[in-house]
């Protein structure tokens, strides 16, 4: 495998440090994925991260900014056959806009990657709009959740853009749409999903064999990559109603749920309009 891990990690390659505390997590930031760093618009999609084993990471680079060990902005990777351990953040994060369904490509291409022992073991859609700007990222693309074997988490709300008013200039708009695949877990935490007003979607469609869950970071019964321990936190998980916010359709907004498990919502959250 390749290897990336914290230069006080004795174990690999021996004392490259002298005497040191020795490797923790969150000692170095991550591998980034960016929106100009592949040819998406050829629909070509050359980045890809195989085999690697990941630890000790998730924490701040040069500018303070905070990465999680594997970082998408607006990129679409093939990410497989990895093992992540003992990071800090999440084992991945991607900003909503990257789960875009487009030129032949379903968002990243996540699976059979080892996940265990990370601050959060799954992959987190990531809302915060970053350093030095203010508010929460909007998912305004069609999306689509449809990696099985990687637990989907939401600890901050995510809104799904709508076009109030239709047309303008003209022009149609695209508005957001978030489906969600049967057999998908999705775990929020104190967060809700919110389909904003005009025409924004959201589909949660699952089959009696395989529901679509929608559940608290909290509830260890559902899980992927190796643990369903999401939160990270061992026996200290305690479920319970009001855990996460819940589902809201403003107007002119529109929802298809079927054969999809919701558990522990109907909480209130630390942003405006509880729910």
């Amino acid at each position: 495998n390749v290897i990336f891990t914290a230069y006080g990690n004795d174990a690999i390659g021996g004392d490259d440090d002298g005497v040191t505390d020795g490797a923790n997590d969150g000692d170095w930031a991550g591998v980034v994925f960016r929106d100009d760093s592949d040819r998406e618009a050829s629909s070509i999609y050359l980045n890809h991260l195989q085999q690697t084993d990941i630890s000790f990471g998730g924490g701040l680079d040069a500018s303070s900014d905070v990465y999680a060990p594997i970082h998408l902005e607006t990129a679409r990777p093939t990410i497989m056959h990895n093992r992540l351990t003992n990071n800090a953040d999440s084992a991945i994060s991607a900003d909503p806009n990257s789960f875009e369904e487009s030129l032949d490509r379903i968002g990243p291409d996540i699976h059979d990657n080892f996940i265990v022992n990370n601050s959060i073991n799954g992959v987190v859609i990531r809302t915060d709009a970053g350093s030095g700007q203010s508010g929460l990222q909007s998912l305004d693309v069609p999306a689509r959740f449809n990696d099985l074997d990687i637990t989907h988490v939401i600890v901050d709300n995510l809104t799904i853009a709508g076009t109030p008013g239709g047309p303008l200039d003209g022009v149609a708009r695209t508005n957001g749409r978030l489906q969600i695949d049967p057999g998908v877990v999705v775990k929020l935490d104190r967060s809700r999903i919110e389909a904003l007003r005009g025409d924004s979607q959201f589909i949660a469609e699952g089959t009696p064999e395989r529901q679509v869950i929608l559940t608290a970071l909290s509830d260890d019964r559902y899980g992927a990559g190796g643990s369903f321990d999401t939160g990270g936190d061992g026996a200290l998980s305690l479920r319970d109603p009001g855990d996460w916010g819940g589902l809201i359709f403003n107007a002119s907004s529109s929802a298809s749920i079927d054969n999809a498990y919701i558990a522990h919502g109907g909480g209130t959250i630390p942003f405006e309009n509880g729910f």
